[in-house]
């Protein structure tokens, strides 16, 4: 591997040189904490006259062809320090400019743009993706340009969204410098001092010949502590050697997309994408086990299953089941929106595969959604009636995400399903938990919204069960017997969905009387109910044991493993 490293300071490396970003790289992300982060410690090395030279870490760059005399490079590793350090510099030449300090201003014109040998300039930092920056170096460079800071950014804005957060830099290094410099007794001095600090910063050069060795030390570098997330590395990897070479635009606009559907989810994506892939057994670096699995001649392939995953990933967060943006069905829509809200997130590798066999016709659709089914009410009985953590279930989840992906059969589908199903107690334990769930406005211990939600959500699954009913929105929580009289009938069994037109006219009924409203009820649960007590004693712990054998049988189908 052929390179040279050298400690040098930054206006060495901002000199009579072109730094390139390539296609590939990520937009702009430096917020302002990462901004305030190199202002500090420029202004704690000019405060306490600190002979020592701050340090920003190492810039990988890539030789290219030179420009008639001038040296140019290809940023790999560095761009979001490289960028900063530019628009630090251009807030201190519009402030130079404001503040008609003409000799430094012109002083400091080297570091920001060069001349070839033809005296022709260019921007030191030149990126096809933020060519705001540099029409807002040539405009800021030009002294006679007599305008403010804002009119500048104006003058120079290209893509409002895409450059917001580079305007947002300039303007808070403005700003700052600006106030700083004015609380103290030369200001002039002091953003002199500023200016030099910065460019006296130190880096570590490293320079490659070829685009391979350039990577290779990118990689290391990022497995050393200075990584960048995970999809951040893929991307590279997947731009790096993707073929043909011209298909590195098509796969940037792709990525884009990816970005877009997926926002503040894309880490969580690519954990459960590789889950669902791969065997994953240790805590090895997403990354590299992406790319182990998809050698340098597959990332077509790669990229191509990543854009579909995404795809179904996007559903699974954000189920629509109508309008312009449907991408769901019914089912799905129940299923995905309850997994969002209760954050089981665990399921997530298990439906991307399962998604993944639909789509290619080796799982009919039917037996997809009883699949789903399953998981529903599988997460009922297991989180909401038993409170386990769903984090417990990740052994049997991350075994058989990847079997049934690369090896599907419904006899492995058949035993992912009975490996969860053991997670469940026995009849006698799980019906004992049945039995303390309740709600009540009269009994402080029922009364909280998440007893109400656990108490509707198991009653929802019955129903579904009984009426195949899944719209549930025109339904409210009736107490059979009144829940003022006694704390036991607060409890589940002594509870019912009804109608809320129905349920107001049963309020302060006496039981014998409300049976009649209850017969009238769309509900299958309250019809039966009405039909079993007619005429025989109602005692809401029997119905409890009633439930539990509904739920553990008929539904789960526990006694069938």
């Amino acid at each position: 591997m052929a390179f040279s490293a050298e400690q040098r300071p930054i206006s060495k490396l901002l000199n009579d040189c072109i730094l390139e970003i390539p296609r590939n790289q990520r937009h702009y992300v430096w917020k302002k904490d990462n901004w305030q982060d190199l202002l500090s410690d420029i202004n704690f090395i000019v405060k306490n006259k600190d002979d020592k030279r701050h340090f920003i870490g190492s810039i990988v760059l890539k030789r290219e062809e030179s420009i008639n005399g001038l040296d140019r490079y290809t940023i790999i590793d560095g761009q979001q320090r490289t960028i900063t350090i530019m628009l630090f510099l251009s807030a201190i030449m519009k402030l130079f400019q404001d503040k008609e300090m003409e000799k430094d201003f012109k002083g400091t014109i080297p570091y920001l743009i060069s001349k070839d040998r033809k005296n022709e300039a260019y921007c030191i930092l030149h990126s096809e993706e933020h060519l705001f920056i540099k029409d807002f170096v040539f405009k800021v460079t030009n002294y006679d340009e007599n305008r403010n800071i804002n009119e500048l950014i104006k003058l120079s804005s290209i893509d409002r969204k895409k450059e917001d957060n580079i305007a947002k830099a300039i303007l808070f290094f403005y700003d700052e410098l600006k106030e700083m410099s004015n609380k103290e007794i030369e200001p002039s001095a002091y953003l002199i001092a500023m200016r030099d600090a910065l460019i006296d910063t130190n880096c570590v050069e490293i320079i490659a010949d070829t685009e391979e060795d350039s990577y290779t030390i990118f990689e290391i570098l990022n497995a050393r502590g200075q990584a960048l997330a995970d999809h951040e590395l893929l991307k590279n990897y997947i731009m790096r050697y993707i073929l043909p070479q011209n298909a590195v635009d098509e796969v940037k606009k792709k990525w884009e997309i990816l970005e877009g559907l997926l926002g503040g989810s894309i880490n969580r994506f690519f954990k459960h994408y590789t889950a669902h892939k791969i065997q994953v057994t240790n805590k090895e670096q997403i990354f590299r086990i992406l790319q182990r699995t998809y050698p340098k001649d597959k990332v077509g392939a790669l990229m191509k299953d990543i854009m579909l995953k995404s795809r179904y990933y996007h559903t699974i967060i954000s189920p629509q089941k109508s309008g312009e943006n449907k991408n769901c069905s019914e089912v799905e829509y129940k299923v995905f929106s309850f997994f969002k809200e209760k954050r089981a997130e665990q399921f997530r590798p298990i439906l991307l595969s399962l998604m993944d066999k639909k789509e290619n016709n080796q799982l009919s659709s039917e037996k997809y959604e009883d699949a789903l089914h399953f998981l529903y009410s599988f997460f009922v009985c297991y989180n909401i009636i038993g409170e386990e953590k769903s984090n417990k279930l990740e052994d049997v989840v991350y075994k058989y995400a990847p079997i049934l992906e690369n090896n599907f059969s419904e006899q492995e589908l058949e035993n992912f399903i009975n490996g969860i199903k053991k997670k469940i107690p026995s009849l006698k334990t799980f019906t004992e938990r049945l039995k303390t769930l309740g709600w009540s406005n009269h009994n402080d211990f029922y009364k909280s919204q998440k007893n109400k939600d656990r108490v509707r959500i198991v009653l929802e699954l019955i129903e579904e069960h009984l009426s195949g009913r899944i719209n549930f929105e025109e339904s409210s929580l009736e107490h059979i017997l009144p829940d003022s009289q006694d704390n036991e009938n607060a409890l589940i069994g002594n509870i019912i969905l009804l109608e809320n037109r129905i349920n107001q006219n049963c309020k302060d009924k006496p039981f014998r009387e409300k049976l009649n409203f209850y017969r009238d009820s769309n509900y299958k649960m309250a019809r039966e109910l009405a039909n079993r007590y007619g005429d025989k004693e109602f005692l809401p712990q029997k119905r409890t044991d009633f439930l539990a054998n509904i739920i553990y049988k008929d539904i789960l189908h526990l006694d069938k493993i």
